[in-house]
C-alpha cells in the first residue's frame, strides 16, 4: 500500500524537511508523515525532523521545541539557507568512519555566567565571518568570568567526535577561549572527565575523537580566555553510524 511505502521510505530516512504553512498543518498527508517520524524518534530511529516555516502560522505542539528554518523573512533566506544544508549535512564520512551529527536538536544551557546577548543555544549552528553583525552566533562569557555550557542530547549516544570552534570576533578579537575542558554525563549523577587542553584560533576546528563515549550531555567549560572573556562559536557532537 501506499501508506506503508511512504512510512517505510520516512523511517528508512535521515533527514524530514517539514514545510509548515497554513495549508500544510491542515494537511492530513503532512501530519500522518510527521507523526510517523516522530513515533520512529521515540522508538529509537534516526530521523532528523526539520522545520522550515513559510508563514506566521504557529507550529503544531509536537513541533514546537524542534530549532525549526525561518523563511519568512526575504533578508534571511540566505543565512537560514546554509542553516538548512548544515541540518541536512547531518551524516557524512571523516577520517574514513561514517558518523552522525546529533547535536542539533540538543538543549543548550549554561551557568548564569555568561554574555545575555550571546546565549548558550547559539553554540547549536556556526556563524561564518561573512555574516552580518549584530548578532553573530557565539556564546560568550562576560568579563574575566569562567563558565560552563552544556548541550543536553535528544537520548544517549556512543559519542565518537566532539568538534569545538573558537569565537572569531572580528571587532573585538580579545574575546576568545584559550583552554578548555570537557565532561560527559548520563542521567544527572554519572559524570565523568573527558579532555583538557587549548582550543585553537577560529577559523580551525579542534576535532576531538573519543573511543564511544556513551553519553546524553556534553558539558564544556572555559578554563582560559584572552582579554575580557572567552567563548565558542560552535559545538558539534558526533556518533558513529
Amino acid at each position: 500500500m501506499l501508506v506503508d511505502k511512504i512510512g517505510n521510505a520516512i523511517r528508512s530516512s535521515i533527514n524530514l524537511a517539514v514545510l509548515l504553512s497554513a495549508n500544510s498543518i491542515d494537511s492530513r498527508w503532512v501530519q500522518k508523515e510527521v507523526s510517523i517520524a516522530v513515533v520512529g524518534r521515540l522508538s529509537g530511529a534516526e530521523v532528523n525532523v526539520i522545520p522550515i516555516r513559510l508563514d506566521d502560522t504557529e507550529p503544531p505542539p509536537f513541533l514546537s521545541d524542534i530549532i525549526y528554518v525561518d523563511w519568512r523573512k526575504e533578508d534571511k533566506k540566505r543565512l537560514e539557507f546554509a542553516r538548512l544544508v548544515k541540518m541536512l549535512l547531518s551524516s557524512f564520512s571523516l577520517g574514513g568512519t561514517l558518523l552522525r551529527l546529533v547535536s542539533t536538536n540538543a538543549y543548550a544551557t549554561a551557568t548564569d555566567k555568561y554574555n545575555k546577548r550571546f546565549g548558550p543555544s547559539h553554540v547549536l549552528t556556526f556563524s561564518s565571518e561573512t555574516d552580518p553583525d549584530p548578532p553573530r552566533n557565539y556564546w560568550l562569557t562576560p568579563n574575566d568570568s569562567p563558565a560552563t555550557i552544556s548541550l543536553k542530547l535528544p537520548r544517549a549516544y556512543p559519542i565518537r567526535l566532539l568538534r569545538i570552534l573558537n569565537t572569531q570576533n572580528i571587532n573585538r578579537r580579545d574575546r576568545a577561549t584559550r583552554l578548555a575542558s570537557i565532561k560527559f554525563s548520563t542521567g544527572s549523577a554519572f559524570r565523568f572527565d573527558g579532555w583538557k587542553g587549548a582550543v585553537p584560533q577560529y577559523p580551525i576546528w579542534l576535532n576531538l575523537w573519543f573511543d564511544a563515549v556513551y553519553a546524553d550531555a556534553v558539558h564544556v567549560e572555559i578554563e582560559e580566555w584572552e582579554g575580557h572573556g572567552g567563548g565558542l562559536n560552535c559545538i558539534e557532537v558526533y556518533t558513529e553510524d
